[in-house]
């Protein structure tokens, strides 16, 4: 045993023994950075990846130069049928190439890994040797050699870099996303010289400000390499260790035709010739970690051998199933009596409080138990809990309040000046770099870190926040993603796709086609027309087109040339500008009853208080968003649009708060009973002590106690009322109704949402959703209705993982006992209630050993109650329903759900039900299934696609965007579906609608058309395929330049060309010159240029100039410019030696002065 000391909070401990007792969970990681900064080197092997995160976390605050490297656990379980999650695996990579090729000999290193990560075997160590490249602007190194170094180690080359082991070259900028990096990198090349490496955004493929480095390196993204090499190896030892008929194996002919299917992880021992190796053997081979500490969690030994039968068991289960085809466990982990054998060669410290007095330091820290708060209806509670703890620090205690939220623990400090100042006390802040806390006389210490709860240990007490909020979790920082960013390119041009052109009709889009015009080489757009006819659209233009939802598979295109469109345009106009003018006479109505203006309650920060969470950034966003509306003085009519579980109730909440204190009501309709109780518990939790009275109607509520509540709504004793669609019968009175907030607002029906907008006239409105409706979106994006995007995922959300499959009986049992065995539970939905039994008996079947519980909505209300309540209690481990639990049901500890038949639902329906899973840390499964005998339509199709493309958290609204072009919007107002939207497309409605709008807006009677000049200038206008070699990123830059509508925003483009794709070829140029000149056109009403041998022709659009008199003077001075017969200007080259564009600049100056 190593024998050293370390000085822990005013005592010296001296660790001389093998176990170690009494130190609670919350100072475990301040007592590893403790020793960690005093014995430089230390290995900590933590329960789970949770503890190993906390420690890493406050580690990373220590302000020091300190090495952590990290090995966490697969996130899947042994024999799992999903590929481990790529940052675990980038995490694991990293550590071990860092391990073997470092020298730590004069560095602070911290080792953490966890119970379960120490089984899983790596790949051999020589492997890990120089398994890194060096990137540096001090050295030369050519994009070749990069790129195929990027290929061994695994990255896929993409025409787009999104996600983490992917890298894109373009001319000289190489893209990749590095493991063990936060941000992909941007690498400008000149030659074999690096002349800039900068970090850029993945979403927006924007360089990030002010992120320029000199080098960084590039680790490997697989513990193996994917080459002729070694899958000859593969195929060697795959036939030899498994002895199966491989001629139709999808696994071995999937490495065969070097594709790397789901689950390959496990089969890495079939990539190399020699054995794999263990984490041991890095530490124990590096000279530099001879010294190294090993401290272990409580119940090590205990939980390895848990977790080796686990493994074991598993493998057999697994192995029973037909055409299994599984490695033993001795190949991919190490066995217990291995394990054991290494733990114990380190001589590691066990954290033990059973084990003997003689072998055992101890550190005397304890749990504080505070009581409950026993006047929790007081609004001076803080204070009287603070005055409680200042008592205990009179009694020559040292306090120190923990608190991880910067802004939040500022304002606990505000809060308690003056109680501070009642005692003659003092105030410190510390950062965990303060390690000693050594006590200091009549000072109360603020400590910048999170702790579950409160401990003593030497006279010092540790406050957890929540003594003094309740529940509070542990904020993990997470990157603010901008509103405007947050939406994808949805509408790129696929061959085939089915076009509206606003002046030629309904066509299908075939290619993108280089056009030689004048002797010029131009990109057009070629659609196809009824008869084969072609048009072909300058992609300066393609802003005419939209691309219409293609729901059937053969549209009547229109003829080029025909009335036929010219006359269903003046019909979707004329439908369009009444639906503007109902739109912009309820937005006038609102504005005409503007409302008194508030300010913010004296109660209001301790109602605050109570929220026991740290806000995200869009949330925090969202709420000053709405704060504003209310404090305005005008009506706020706001759509907060944010995923499942990501806080829009905390914005209803403060919002409520501020109207209830202002003496109004407040009502909040829901679509189901089960939502309209889990918010009224809510609300009524955190309402508590204000004095306000809150009552909620929904089917759940007796007839007697229904008529109370009504008569309590029309005399003002009722503040607050939560229900459900009754709330909006005619029967239903106000006294006062300052704020209606629609919940889930998609759930509702037609009838409900024309009585909702008789209520809206005159008071403040908020709407939650996370997929929207499209008519509330497009009122948003029509600036009628102001949006507030939640984006920002909660603390420590994990994405679910979502397969979707055929029904398998396999993978499903397999999938339920996973939960189950994580002591978690599992939701199956169905879309009939006829389907229940049968789903009922194939899960039986299935998995008999675990017991179900069902629900539905046509369940008697007390018997509906009690299926949800056993399955809330954990008393059930399924619950088989309809989509009842869409919304209402949250259930943190389930975490795996399957749908059945989910075909059969709408995109917005599945993506609330998969929202019902994955509420808590754990990574949650989602499996959407159909029927291997059914032919899916293609929309279903393309709905479960969608659904599986955004994986990613926050994706509520970009998937409400999907749902717009693949059901087409509906009309804004009423109950019908508009079929001239889905003839049009929703990009042209929407341009249209805007169009009318802001026509309105202005006054005008008629509808300002959409148009755009043509402009034949004589220059070679595209984006070259050797400049952008992808089509649809051409599409997509084209679709950005088709939209450009200011001078800045060209200079934004050319800023992000230059960034993604470098320096731009002349082509490009003069594409932007020519979008210049087209913006310059609509503003001067030219809709014709034409440049040839002899001169310049100009066109005006009607032959109308909003000054003709000063037109005319320009051509009485100017002898070169005269007018002809078809009221066409017409400039006339004085030689033909001119620069033509020159020369076109000049006119249009000229005429832009007049």
């Amino acid at each position: 045993m190593k024998n050293f000391q370390t000085k822990f909070i005013n005592k010296t401990i001296k660790l001389e023994k093998k176990f170690l007792s009494g130190l609670e969970k919350p100072l475990l990681p301040i007592f590893i950075s403790r020793l960690l900064l005093e014995n430089n080197k230390i290995l900590f092997i933590a329960k789970n990846d949770q503890e190993m995160s906390n420690i890493e976390e406050f580690a990373n605050k220590l302000n020091q130069n300190i090495d952590i490297l990290t090995l966490p656990c697969w996130d899947s379980l042994p024999y799992d049928i999903s590929s481990p999650n790529r940052i675990i695996k980038a995490k694991r990579i990293v550590s071990l190439t860092k391990l073997l090729n470092n020298n730590f000999q004069d560095k602070k290193l911290l080792i953490l890994t966890s119970f379960n990560a120490l089984f899983i075997k790596n790949s051999p160590k020589f492997f890990y040797k120089d398994l890194f490249l060096l990137i540096s602007k001090n050295i030369e190194i050519s994009m070749i050699n990069i790129r195929n170094k990027l290929i061994d180690f695994g990255y896929n080359r993409v025409e787009v870099v999104r996600e983490i082991g992917e890298f894109s070259i373009r001319g000289d900028i190489l893209d990749i996303f590095v493991s063990g990096y936060e941000d992909p990198f941007r690498i400008n090349f000149f030659g074999s010289s690096i002349e800039k490496i900068v970090n850029f955004d993945p979403l927006s493929q924007r360089n990030i400000p002010d992120s320029e480095i000199n080098e960084f390196f590039i680790f490997s993204s697989e513990e193996f390499f994917f080459n002729e090499k070694t899958i000859d190896i593969f195929k060697n030892k795959y036939k030899k260790k498994l002895d199966l008929d491989i001629t139709k194996d999808f696994l071995y002919n999937s490495i065969i035709a070097k594709q790397k299917p789901e689950t390959i992880e496990h089969y890495l021992e079939l990539f190399h010739e020699q054995e794999l190796s263990n984490i041991f053997e890095f530490i124990n081979d590096n000279f530099s970690l001879k010294n190294v500490v090993t401290i272990c969690s409580n119940d090590v030994f205990e939980h390895l051998e848990n977790r080796n039968h686990e493994i074991n068991r598993l493998f057999m289960e697994r192995n029973e199933v037909e055409n299994a085809k599984l490695l033993k466990p001795s190949d991919i982990y190490l066995n217990l009596e291995q394990l054991k054998f290494h733990i114990n060669a380190l001589n590691p410290i066990i954290i033990n409080d059973f084990a003997k007095e003689k072998d055992t330091t101890k550190i005397n820290s304890k749990r504080i138990v505070f009581s409950q708060f026993k006047n929790q209806s007081s609004s001076n509670v803080l204070e009287e809990r603070f005055k409680d703890f200042i008592e205990k620090f009179k009694q020559n205690k040292s306090i120190i309040i923990c608190i991880n939220d910067k802004n939040k623990l500022e304002n606990i400090i505000n809060f308690f000046d003056r109680t501070l100042s009642e005692y003659s006390l003092e105030k410190k802040i510390y950062n965990p770099a303060d390690m000693s806390f050594d006590k200091i006389s009549n000072t109360i210490i603020f400590l910048k870190h999170h702790i579950n709860f409160s401990v003593e240990i030497n006279d010092s007490m540790f406050i957890a926040e929540n003594d003094f909020l309740g529940t509070v979790t542990k904020k993990k920082k997470v990157k603010k993603r901008k509103a405007e960013n947050f939406l994808k390119d949805l509408t790129t041009l696929n061959s085939n796709d089915f076009i509206t052109h606003i002046d030629h009709g309904l066509g299908q889009y075939k290619s993108l086609d280089v056009i030689n015009i004048s002797g010029q080489m131009h990109d057009c757009l070629k659609i196809i027309y009824a008869d084969g006819d072609k048009l072909y659209v300058p992609v300066e233009n393609i802003n005419l087109i939209s691309k219409v939802s293609d729901e059937q598979e053969n549209k009547p295109l229109d003829k080029l040339g025909s009335v036929s469109w010219q006359l269903k345009r003046k019909k979707i106009k004329k439908k369009i500008k009444d639906i503007a003018e109902q739109l912009i006479n309820t937005a006038a109505k609102r504005n005409i009853n503007s409302y008194e203006k508030l300010f913010e309650p004296k109660n209001f920060n301790k109602f605050v208080s109570r929220f026991p969470y740290e806000l995200t950034d869009d949330q925090d966003v969202a709420i000053d968003d709405v704060l504003n509306d209310i404090y305005s003085g005008n009506l706020m009519d706001r759509l907060i649009c944010g995923d499942v579980g990501f806080g829009k109730t905390e914005i209803a909440l403060r919002a409520s708060f501020i109207m209830a204190s202002a003496g109004k009501q407040v009502a909040i309709v829901a679509p189901t009973t089960l939502l309209v109780e889990q918010h009224f518990k809510n609300f009524e939790d955190r309402f508590k002590g204000f004095g306000f009275n809150l009552s909620s109607l929904s089917r759940m509520t007796s007839e007697k106690d229904r008529k109370i509540i009504k008569d309590c709504l029309k005399s003002g004793e009722i503040s607050i009322v939560i229900g459900t669609h009754s709330l909006l019968s005619k029967d239903i009175g106000f006294k006062d109704l300052g704020l209606l907030v629609i919940d889930e607002e998609q759930h509702f029906g037609v009838s409900q949402k024309e009585r909702l907008k008789e209520l809206q006239f005159n008071i403040h409105v908020l709407t939650l959703t996370a997929t929207p409706i499209p008519r509330t979106l497009q009122l948003s994006l029509n600036g009628l209705k102001e949006l507030s995007l939640i984006t920002t995922p909660p603390i420590n959300r994990l994405a679910v993982r979502t397969f979707v499959q055929v029904w398998d009986k396999i993978i499903l049992r397999d999938a339920l006992l996973r939960e189950k065995r994580r002591n978690g539970q599992s939701f199956i939905v169905c879309p009939k209630i006829k389907d229940l039994e049968k789903v009922n008996d194939l899960v039986k079947d299935m998995a008999p050993e675990l017991t179900i519980s069902i629900a539905h909505g046509r369940l008697p209300v007390r018997e509906l109650e009690n299926s949800i309540n056993k399955f809330y209690k954990k008393k059930c481990d399924i619950l088989i329903s309809t989509n009842i639990i869409e919304s209402g049901i949250d259930v943190p500890n389930a975490n795996t759900l399957i749908v059945y038949n989910a075909d059969f639902f709408g995109l917005s329906q599945l993506y609330q039900l998969r929202g019902r899973v994955g509420r808590s840390h754990l990574r949650a499964y989602a499996y959407f299934t159909f029927n291997k005998h059914k032919i899916l339509t293609e929309k279903s199709k393309q709905r479960l696609k969608v659904l599986k493309t955004l994986d990613n958290l926050g994706a509520g609204f970009s998937l409400a965007n999907y749902d717009l072009d693949i059901r087409g919007a509906g009309n804004l107002l009423g109950d019908e579906q508009s079929g001239q939207i889905r003839e049009i497309g929703y990009d042209l409605y929407q341009k249209l609608l805007n169009e009318a709008i802001n026509s309105l807006k202005k006054g005008f009677k008629e509808i300002e058309e959409i148009w755009n000049p043509t402009i034949n200038i004589g220059i070679p206008v595209l984006i070259p395929d050797t400049y952008v070699k992808d089509l649809s990123t051409r599409m997509s830059l084209y679709r950005k330049v088709g939209d450009i509508k200011k001078n800045n925003e060209v200079n934004d483009f050319l800023e992000e060309l230059n960034e993604r794709f470098g320096p731009p070829p002349q082509e490009v140029k003069n594409l932007i010159f020519t979008i210049l000149i087209k913006l310059k056109c609509i503003i001067l009403n030219i809709e014709y240029i034409d440049i040839g041998s002899k001169g310049i022709l100009v066109g005006f659009r009607n032959n109308t100039f909003s000054k003709p008199e000063n037109l005319i003077k320009l051509i009485e001075i100017e002898s070169n410019i005269r007018v002809r017969k078809d009221q066409k200007l017409f400039l006339e080259f004085q030689s033909k030696d001119m620069n033509k564009i020159k020369e076109l600049k000049k006119l249009i100056n000229k005429i832009s002065d007049l």
